[in-house]
């Protein structure tokens, strides 16, 4: 009987080889199936909410030459890496169903099964109900994940977010989705919600028509008088304001009269004097530039009120006023005093006599730091003019002028009067300038700081100490919805 042949070894070797190489590319396939099968369990198309076979997953697969995840992932990990992958290339409008919706769908199957060998009417009715509430939840869930894919923006980016990225933010948090709320109140309170988590804003328009000034005066838009063919505005509290330049006015001429004169006459120049008018006269003018012009007064609408509660916030902050009947901007506020909503509200300051919103605020800065400056100045020349005085009053007495100075402060009774006033206004005033130099710095407003708004949220209105103070003093005033 003859021998079988012997093989050979180069031979055998690339039998061998081949055999390993179609063993696996066989193993590949089956996982490329398996992933698939996965896929098309999971999503649907996008606009016709119509499910996927397992031949157009695995053909858009091998159609990108998408690789396949690590043999040791699990199947579901690396089915929910290629739908991000598949979503982001374009090749499919594919949208992942949530966990409760593929529930309920299998849930669906199995009753239809249950329904075809049941002759129990009732039940399938109400299998069919649930059914059709189950697809039309899921079809309102991906309804407001492109609404918030479409109206928000990355924060830090500016980029938007992809419908598939929210939807699956919207099924790990599990909203509560309602058939009988709007697809824009729901997408507003859950974008509300991810801000929390991710730095998602949403984008409104706020465009308000330009009014001229007596429209506002005849339509009683706000409680405020116009001057010089609308160039000037004097708000509710012109008493008040009438009143500061006054004080100012007549403190100023004393303090000329007692303390200016007697410096001037020691230096031989009324260079005290000077400085103090200087001082004087940027203070009245800052103060009156904040008070004479237009804070940032939003025109009144005619929008409808909403009837829910919920609805009347938007996730951006925004509320709808409902005595102007507008959706008034972030950080806006209706003054109560003015009866107008005033943009970026800082407060209602009575010296002023109107409001410091968005427009003046600048000039009402400068106000506090210039009589800081004034108040600070005349405390420095009325102590000069008394220690100069008690000085005189020792070289005679033959004694030191500290001794005298309690008798100098009484003879000289009204330059000890405007010195001591100018000490407790100045200590009163610097404060307050230094507390809204903090104000800025973090970029927050008086009424935002008394309400504690950033103590759980981050401020996103603050860019750093040095663009904060830019955008206050340097950007251009927006123009005034109060034309002349």
């Amino acid at each position: 009987m003859a021998e079988p042949a012997e093989m050979s070894p180069l031979l055998s070797s690339t039998i061998t080889h081949d055999t390993a190489s179609s063993n696996a590319d066989e193993a590949t396939a089956r996982r490329r199936g398996s992933i698939a099968n996965n896929i098309a369990e999971r999503c649907v198309h996008s606009e016709t909410n119509a499910p996927f076979t397992q031949q157009q997953i695995t053909e858009a697969m091998i159609e990108r030459n998408i690789a396949l995840p690590a043999q040791d992932t699990p199947t579901y990990d690396a089915a929910t890496q290629i739908i991000t992958q598949l979503a982001a290339s374009g090749a499919l409008s594919i949208i992942q169903r949530s966990k409760s919706a593929r529930a309920s769908a299998a849930k669906s199957e199995e009753n239809k099964d249950e329904t075809a060998s049941s002759t129990n009417s009732s039940r399938s009715s109400n299998t069919s109900r649930r059914t059709t509430r189950q697809q039309r939840t899921e079809d309102m869930r991906q309804r407001i994940a492109r609404h918030i894919s479409l109206h928000c923006i990355n924060q830090d980016t500016n980029e938007r977010y992809s419908a598939q990225y929210i939807l699956n933010e919207i099924n790990d948090l599990e909203f509560n989705i309602r058939l009988d709320k709007s697809v824009q109140q729901q997408a507003s309170y859950i974008v509300s919600q991810l801000m929390t988590i991710i730095p998602i804003i949403e984008l409104f328009e706020y465009n308000f028509p330009s009014v001229s000034y007596r429209k506002w005066s005849n339509g009683r838009m706000g409680r405020n008088i116009f001057l010089c063919g609308g160039r000037i505005m004097i708000g509710t509290d012109i008493t008040f304001f009438l009143f500061t330049v006054l004080a100012l006015l007549i403190s100023g001429t004393l303090y000329f009269l007692y303390i200016g004169s007697a410096l001037d006459n020691t230096l031989s120049a009324p260079v005290v004097s000077i400085v103090a008018a200087l001082l004087l006269a940027a203070v009245i003018g800052f103060l009156s530039r904040a008070s004479m012009m237009d804070p940032g007064f939003i025109p009144r609408g005619k929008l409808a009120i909403p009837t829910d509660s919920d609805a009347m916030v938007r996730s951006d902050g925004s509320k709808f006023c409902d005595t102007c009947l507008i959706w008034r901007p972030p950080r806006a506020k209706h003054c109560r005093y003015c009866d107008s909503c005033v943009q970026k509200f800082d407060h209602h300051c009575p010296w002023l006599g109107t409001c410091v919103g968005q427009r003046n605020y600048r000039y009402f800065v400068m106000f506090l730091v210039s009589i800081s400056i004034y108040t600070l100045y005349v405390f420095i020349t009325g102590v000069m003019t008394l220690v100069q005085y008690a000085e005189n009053l020792a070289a005679r007495e033959g004694t030191g002028w500290a001794d005298q100075f309690s008798v100098t402060m009484e003879q000289q009774w009204m330059k000890s009067f405007l010195t001591i006033l100018s000490g407790f206004v100045f200590l009163s005033v610097a404060s307050l300038t230094l507390y809204h130099c903090h104000l800025i710095c973090v970029s927050e407003t008086t009424n935002e700081n008394v309400r504690n708004v950033y103590a759980q949220t981050p401020n996103r209105n603050d860019h750093g100490a040095r663009q904060n103070c830019g955008m206050v003093f340097c950007a251009p005033i927006k123009d005034s919805y109060i034309q002349c």
